[in-house]
């Protein structure tokens, strides 16, 4: 403080102990001198108690250009920051010691600052003075060890729950404080202890890479079970690790490591090991199920294929009397042999006609037989539609005419060729067509309309009648088989056994299109076939 004052005084008094004839001479060369000391110095500045600047060196510039963010020459005034502090100095007398950083991030500079009192040799405050001295590196080398520290607590925090460390005497010097979750106890209890006192290693002495046989052997270990029992009796499993300590001179010192509670795993493994021998049971159960029911499977399949062929073979063998049973009645009708009175022709008209219808049962049955079993042979080929409506109209309009049905919108006048099989395309029309007979009352129409399909080389036959309709939760069933519908409930009070729209919509997927149907009670029914066309012929 003497120096201080003192070189206060080289600014503002004569100097007493300079010999020369010109003593502004002298005082010139001491004022240099100290400005050229000054300015050798830490940055710095001194100013009057009222914070008015009297001198400060380019260091102290340097540092002001840094905070402001460009290049300052000297000026005449303290910058706000340090002129409020010398305000302070001034008014309390008492000396400031702050950190102060100057800079834009990443170029930020640590510099720590102080600001004091000059007094003069009476003790009274004449100046306040501040020096600046740089510690970047060490405040970015303190900062960078404080975010590492952080970073490996932060690390063992997430690889394990508590830290360890124990003497070349196996005793513990240090526990972290989470292993008061595990013991229920406080850290600093636990210190002093040996590191097998703080619960059981199971079978460790017998295992050739156990904690005791890797300590004596000085080598690492890792996930040596260990179990502990806390004070709420609960115990708990935990897997400790552990490396051996050496000093610089290779003087073991001890063993430094962590534990990680796995009391939850091992649970969870048990839990697994025991829902997996249960899953091995209900597996092999359920495989000797399968095998049951393969074993039924393949039964069932046999008992069908059998009935499959029943079917067929019976049907084929009940055609044979009943064509002749129809031959022989339509012969009879023809009188070959003498007139009959109109009585035995009537009867003779119903056998005929009970015939027909049978033998319509039966080929249905068969179709239906033939379908299950893969073997509905197909031809398919080109076959013009009128004609094919035509042909169906003819076959229905006797029983038209018996309903005073009007089946005048039947038929088709554009050439559209299409790519089925005729026999088959002749059957879905018929069934159709014989449908809208059957469920049309009296005085009704039946007529046919004709939709292209949209990017498809295919056409909609619509076939529609003026019925009852078909309530919309029956319309899937009526494609079952042995299902009908009358007067807007399933019934079996019409000749048939529902099988036309089964053998219908079959035919029709087997050739490549599709039949559905659209249908509101009381206004009548729209049967769509959708059917491919035929390719132009070349040439």
């Amino acid at each position: 403080m003497q120096k201080l004052t003192d070189l206060a005084t080289l600014f503002v008094a004569e100097p007493a102990n300079q010999h020369t004839e010109d003593g502004s001479g002298a005082r010139l060369i001491n004022v240099e001198l100290c400005e050229a000391v000054l300015e050798h110095a830490e940055a710095m500045y001194i100013a009057r108690p009222d914070g008015t600047l009297l001198y400060a060196n380019s260091g102290y510039w340097q540092i002001v250009s840094i905070a402001e963010g460009t290049q300052l020459a000297p000026r005449q005034d303290l910058p706000e920051r340090h002129k409020g502090m010398a305000e302070d100095v001034g008014r309390s007398g008492e000396t400031r010691t702050i950190r102060e950083n100057f800079g834009v991030s990443p170029n930020i500079r640590h510099f720590s600052s102080r600001h004091f009192a000059v007094h003069d040799g009476k003790g009274k405050l004449i100046a306040v003075a501040g020096s600046f001295v740089e510690n970047t590196r060490e405040t970015e080398a303190v900062a960078r060890a404080s975010r590492e520290r952080k970073r490996f607590v932060d690390v063992m925090r997430a690889t394990s729950d508590w830290i360890w460390e124990i003497d070349a005497d196996g005793n513990l010097t240090f526990v972290s404080d989470r292993i008061t979750e595990a013991l229920g106890l406080p850290a600093f209890l636990i210190k002093g202890r040996g590191l097998f006192s703080i619960g059981n290693f199971p079978g460790d002495a017998e295992q050739p890479n156990g904690v005791v046989a890797s300590i004596e052997a000085r080598l690492p270990f890792r996930d040596a079970m260990v179990e502990i029992t806390p004070v709420d009796g609960q115990k708990r499993t935990f897997h400790l690790s552990g490396v051996p300590v050496f000093d610089d001179a290779g003087v073991y010192r001890g063993y430094r490591g962590a534990g990680t509670d796995v009391t939850a795993r091992i649970h969870a493994e048990d839990s697994a090991r025991r829902s997996k021998r249960a899953l091995e049971s209900a597996l092999e159960e359920l495989t000797n199920k399968n095998t049951q029911l393969e074993l039924t499977a393949q039964r069932a399949t046999a008992a069908k294929h059998a009935k499959d062929e029943f079917l067929a073979t019976m049907s084929h063998e009940l055609r044979t009397p009943l064509n002749a049973i129809i031959g022989f009645a339509d012969l009879v009708k023809m009188q070959p042999f003498g007139e009959l009175n109109e009585r035995y022709l009537d009867y003779i008209g119903e056998v005929s006609q009970a015939g027909r219808h049978l033998l319509s049962l039966i080929n249905d049955c068969l179709d239906v037989a033939r379908l299950e079993m893969d073997s509905l042979p197909l031809h398919v080929g080109r076959v013009q539609l009128k004609e094919v409506l035509r042909d169906a109209r003819a076959m229905i309009a006797l029983r038209a005419e018996e309903k005073d049905i009007d089946i005048s919108g039947i038929g088709c006048d554009d050439d559209i060729v299409l790519n089925v099989d005729p026999t088959r395309c002749f059957q879905i029309f018929v069934n159709l067509l014989s449908n809208g007979i059957k469920f049309t009352p009296d005085g009704g129409a039946i007529g046919v309309d004709l939709v292209p399909v949209e990017h498809k080389n295919a056409v909609n036959v619509v076939v529609w009648d003026t019925g009852a309709g078909i309530p919309e939760e029956s319309q899937d069933l009526i494609f079952d088989k042995f299902q009908q519908l009358h007067d807007d409930i399933l019934s079996r009070v019409n000749e048939g056994v529902g099988l036309g729209l089964t053998l219908s919509r079959q035919f029709a997927r087997l050739m490549g299109g599709n039949i559905t149907v659209e249908s509101t009670p009381g206004h009548g029914s729209r049967f769509s076939v959708q059917l491919p066309l035929a390719e132009p012929e070349k040439g």
